[in-house]
């Protein structure tokens, strides 16, 4: 056999793999009226409170060890990040959250919760937040995240100055602007 036989062989051999693998996986995919339309990217799950819905309040500790109280906020509009320890998107969609949150005209309006661990990328989150922000830490499972329904990561909540959810997605673009005050 020449060396040319060889490599035809071989790359007919991928192709036919590469060709179940890719039946196969097409046959794992959801079907029915759940299932997303060809050619559209899937979504994430609705994360976040519903809109108008009010903003569950909450008092914890900051990475200050300073308390803080979601009352301090009242009369003002507020952003809330939630980021996981365990994400690394959560680190790319910080410079989006840091611009949509200069907007806002005092920095303790913009709350982050770090869920999950203490590791290397929530001290990375931590350490580039530390003076944009109020920071809170709370485990998977935690009660902020829980009482907020944030399901995946990361996710924004904007809270008008009655208290009220004005938007909420896994991106700050999904949020209206907020209003100087």
């Amino acid at each position: 056999m020449t060396i040319i036989t060889v490599l035809v062989v071989y790359a007919s051999v991928v192709a036919t793999l590469a060709l179940a693998i890719s039946l196969l996986l097409l046959r794992s995919l959801p079907t029915g009226p759940s299932a997303p339309a060809v050619g559209h990217a899937l979504a994430l799950p609705d994360s976040g409170p519903d809109i108008g819905s009010p903003a569950p309040p909450f008092t914890a500790r900051t990475s200050t060890a300073a308390l803080f109280d979601t009352a301090e906020l009242a009369g003002q509009t507020h952003l809330l990040g939630f980021l996981s320890s365990s994400c690394q998107g959560c680190l790319l969609a910080l410079p989006a959250m840091i611009g949509y949150a200069s907007q806002l005209p005092d920095p303790r309006q913009l709350i982050t919760v770090i869920v999950g661990d203490v590791n290397a990328r929530a001290a990375e989150i931590e350490q580039r937040l530390a003076r944009l922000a109020v920071i809170v830490s709370e485990p998977e499972g935690g009660p902020i995240a829980t009482a907020y329904r944030i399901t995946s990561f990361p996710s924004f909540v904007l809270v008008s100055e009655a208290g009220t959810v004005l938007g909420a997605g896994n991106s700050v673009f999904d949020l209206p602007l907020p209003q100087r005050q």
